[in-house]
C-alpha cells in the first residue's frame, strides 16, 4: 500500500509573497474596472432614467447633433422550433411596421442591424412602416451589434448554447461580469458604447437593431437602466443615445409607446 506524503507547511516567506501576488491581482482587477468606468463616463456624460416614447425620442432626434437607436429585434419564432437563428412571426413582422409610425418623424435616417435574420427582417419592416424618405436606404449587416459579437467564439455560439439552461447563463454573466465562452460584461460594454458614438455612420439618425442581452449589456454597465428578470428589454425597445451639438451624449431608454409598454421577462 503507497505512503500517503505529507504536506510541507508552507513557509512564512512563501505564503507572504503569495499574499503579495494575490494582492496585486486583486488591484490589478480594481484599477481596471475604474479606468472602463471612468473611460465610459466621460464618453457618455448623462443618463435619463425616465424612458421616452419613439414620439418623444424623434422630437429629441431634431434638437439633436446626432442620434442612434439601438433597438431589440420584434417578435420572433421560439429558438425551440429548430433553429438557432428563427425568423420573425407575422405578428413580429406587423409589429414592427406598426411601431415605425412615430419613428417618420426622423425624416431621413440609416439602417443597420445584426446579421441574424430577425434583425435584418426587423430592420426592414421599420424601413416599409416608415415609408417616404427612407424606401431607397440600404440595410448594413453590422456585427458588433450582433449577440454573437459578446462571445469568444462567435462561430461556435449556436453549437455551444444548444441544450444549456440560457436564462441561467444569463443571469449569471449579468451578475458577475463573467461566464464561461463570452467576454467580459465591462469591456464589452465598453467597445460597444465606443462604437455606437464615434463610429461615422453617414447620417445624422441612425437605427440599429440588435438583440436584447447586447442592449442589457450596455446599459447596465453605463447605469441608465437596472434589469430584472421579470423587467427585460422588451421587443423594439432599446437605448436612445443623443449628442448635443457641444459633443456631450445622453443615453436613455426608448419603447416604441409608453401607454401601451408592458414588462417582459427574460427569454422568451
Amino acid at each position: 500500500m503507497p505512503r500517503s506524503r505529507k504536506k510541507k507547511p508552507i513557509s512564512r516567506r512563501r505564503a507572504n509573497g503569495m499574499s503579495a501576488r494575490l494582492e496585486k491581482k486583486k488591484n490589478q482587477r480594481t484599477l481596471y474596472a475604474e479606468s472602463i468606468e471612468e473611460d465610459l463616463e466621460t464618453m457618455i456624460m448623462n443618463t435619463e432614467p425616465i424612458p421616452v416614447s419613439f414620439r418623444d425620442a424623434a422630437a429629441r432626434a431634431s434638437e439633436a447633433d446626432r442620434t442612434v437607436l439601438l433597438l431589440r429585434h420584434s417578435m420572433r419564432e421560439s429558438l425551440k422550433n429548430g433553429t438557432s437563428d428563427p425568423p420573425l412571426t407575422p405578428e413580429g413582422m406587423e409589429y414592427a411596421r406598426t411601431c415605425a409610425g412615430p419613428l417618420a418623424a426622423l425624416g431621413h435616417a440609416g439602417f443597420g442591424a445584426s446579421p441574424r435574420i430577425r434583425g435584418m427582417q426587423t430592420a426592414e419592416a421599420l424601413r416599409q412602416g416608415m415609408g417616404k424618405g427612407v424606401e431607397n436606404e440600404q440595410i448594413r449587416a453590422v456585427e458588433e451589434i450582433s449577440d454573437t459579437a459578446m462571445f469568444e467564439y462567435p462561430e461556435r455560439l449556436d453549437d455551444a448554447l444548444k441544450g444549456s439552461d440560457i436564462p441561467a447563463l444569463l443571469r449569471q454573466y449579468f451578475s458577475t461580469g463573467r461566464c464561461p465562452g463570452m467576454k467580459d460584461l465591462e469591456p464589452f460594454a465598453d467597445g460597444l458604447a465606443k462604437f455606437l458614438t464615434e463610429t461615422d455612420f453617414g447620417c445624422r439618425n441612425m437605427i440599429l437593431i440588435s438583440h436584447d442581452i447586447v442592449i442589457v449589456a450596455l446599459m447596465s454597465v453605463l447605469k441608465a437602466r437596472v434589469f430584472k428578470a421579470d423587467d427585460w428589454c422588451g421587443y423594439l425597445e432599446g437605448a436612445a443615445l443623443f449628442r448635443s451639438p457641444g459633443g456631450d451624449w445622453t443615453i436613455g431608454y426608448a419603447v416604441p409607446d409608453l401607454r401601451t409598454k408592458k414588462k417582459m421577462s427574460l427569454f422568451i
